[in-house]
């Protein structure tokens, strides 16, 4: 896994369809915008997106923002230290969101 620490968004996918992200630490600071901005120009309803095993953190941000992007599964992550918001979804392009088995510390859901 990767470490992504100190950035506007700490990881941006622009143009993606049918990943994965897994086993990544991703730590927000103020100044911070999201974690995890994922989104397909492109194609808005092509996606099938894995999240899973990640570690995301930071306070007042938003942990997972898309934009578009088809189905998004999130499983097995640990969300910790005073997200705003853990998950947003902004889009009516996303057909199946499922997300399960995930640990939530320190955040008012």
């Amino acid at each position: 896994g990767c470490s992504f620490l100190g950035f506007k968004t700490q990881l941006h996918l622009k143009n993606t369809a049918y990943y994965l992200i897994d086993r990544n630490m991703f730590w927000g600071e103020p100044s911070t915008a999201q974690d995890v901005l994922i989104e397909n120009q492109n194609i808005p309803d092509e996606g099938d997106g894995v999240f899973i095993n990640n570690w995301v953190s930071g306070d007042g941000i938003i942990g997972i923002r898309q934009l578009s992007g088809g189905g998004l599964k999130i499983s097995g992550n640990k969300f910790n230290n005073g997200l705003d918001t853990c998950v947003v979804i902004e889009t009516s392009g996303t057909s199946i969101f499922m997300a399960v088995n995930n640990s939530f510390f320190n955040i008012s859901i």
